[in-house]
């Protein structure tokens, strides 16, 4: 495992603070992310702040279509019908979303600054006898520096039980410079640090 990082000049590593640092995580996870062409656009869709709103006017619109021109009976119903099922869905997503993130408990959030910005973010969570790191993320143009490294070391040294986590593939190598394993793992993790 490596175990020797050096934050480049400009940079800060430490725990999240207060809420306003959280707004920051939302903004940096949500609506900065959504210009990486790897990040899914259906993800892009349900987290943006808009959608809620956009998926109402779209279902009033509805409503005022058929007020007007009488549409037919099975079209309206069944737009209708999609229109708040996906509404439900996108609005329970994003609760669920913020209420991890401002509200969770049994958790650990460390950020990434560069000078008063935050750039990075980790977020790991206790789950009875292990934890698992929900979530990792540095802006694409401070990528390459060593900071999700250190992000993942800073949490490395709060945690002494094992840590699971979901791992793309073309992130494994990262995870295994750090110390993780592959695993088969019933909840579908596939990368283990074992901790003594």
């Amino acid at each position: 495992m490596q175990t020797d990082f050096a934050l480049p000049p400009g940079y800060t590593i430490r725990d999240i603070r207060d809420r306003a640092e959280r707004w920051m995580i939302y903004r940096l996870l949500i609506l900065e992310r959504e210009v990486e062409p790897c990040y899914s656009t259906t993800a892009r869709i349900l987290m943006h702040p808009y959608s809620p709103m956009t998926l109402t006017a779209l279902v009033l619109l509805l409503l005022g279509l058929n007020a007007l021109f009488s549409l037919n009976y099975i079209l309206f119903y069944g737009l209708l019908l999609t229109g708040l099922i996906l509404l439900g869905y996108v609005a329970f997503f994003q609760s669920w979303f913020l209420y991890n993130l401002f509200f969770g408990g049994n958790q650990k959030i460390a950020i990434a600054l560069y000078q008063t910005q935050v750039v990075g973010a980790i977020l790991m969570a206790t789950r009875g006898n292990h934890s698992v790191l929900r979530g990792l993320y540095v802006a694409p143009n401070h990528r390459g520096r060593g900071i999700g490294s250190y992000l993942v070391h800073s949490l490395l040294r709060q945690v002494r039980r094992p840590i699971y986590l979901h791992a793309k593939p073309e992130l494994q190598m990262f995870y295994a410079r750090l110390g993780f394993v592959t695993t088969q793992h019933p909840s579908g993790y596939t990368m283990v640090l074992l901790r003594s």
